[in-house]
């Protein structure tokens, strides 16, 4: 018997009742209950026996992808910024800051390429039964980082392969060319990353793994 504490804690733990719905895994039941559950104890504080008032700090499942939700729709404006900023830094540094050689149309071209990589991407999982966890979030992050990388790298081979002397001005032989010395470096870097991804498909952590 507890005769005195000066805070208590209680665990409730629920049946599951997991349905996989379009491609999602849910618990209509679990769900209901834990929304009633937050809803009746957040704040609010309980009078006890001689006057002694207990102060509820509830948790379930879904608190902290509900924090997490709050967090990142909060930072919504920034990303779209950072979007904005990224288009621009690559705009001006991709070419020269000339409305000729700016390659405004290259840069937004790789940021639409990022986006339907990403498209694509959580398409393919869902179609082979993988759900989106919150990791995923950071998924047009790191495809962002490696789209822009590849673009320099390829903008740079092309501006260092200009036609050999009294070779006519030819786009696709140099575009070609430029490939070639890129591509090698493109093609390590992509191997890398997806061994690395590949990797961590074995970790216990399930937010990982998928």
């Amino acid at each position: 018997i507890v005769t005195n504490a000066n805070a208590a804690k209680l665990t409730f733990f629920l049946a599951s009742n997991e349905e996989t719905s379009d491609g999602e895994s849910v618990d209509e039941r679990g769900e209901d209950f834990e929304d009633k559950f937050l809803d009746l104890f957040i704040g609010r504080t309980l009078e006890g026996a001689n006057g002694v008032r207990l102060r509820c700090y509830p948790e379930a499942q879904r608190s902290l992808s509900d924090e997490f939700g709050e967090a990142i729709t909060g930072d919504i404006g920034l990303i779209s910024l950072g979007y904005v900023i990224i288009l621009i830094y690559m705009a001006i540094n991709l070419g020269a800051f000339t409305p000729v050689k700016m390659r405004f149309s290259l840069s937004l071209g790789c940021l639409v390429t990022v986006g339907m990589s990403v498209g694509t991407s959580i398409g393919l999982a869902s179609a082979f039964g993988q759900f989106y966890g919150p990791v995923n979030s950071v998924l047009p992050f790191v495809l962002l980082g490696l789209g822009v990388d590849d673009s320099f790298v390829i903008a740079n081979s092309f501006d260092q392969t200009p036609p050999l002397p009294g070779e006519a001005f030819d786009a696709p032989t140099r575009v070609a060319r430029a490939l070639g010395h890129s591509g090698v470096s493109i093609t390590v870097t992509s191997l890398t990353d997806f061994v690395a991804f590949s990797i961590s498909i074995s970790t216990v952590l399930p937010g990982l793994s998928t």
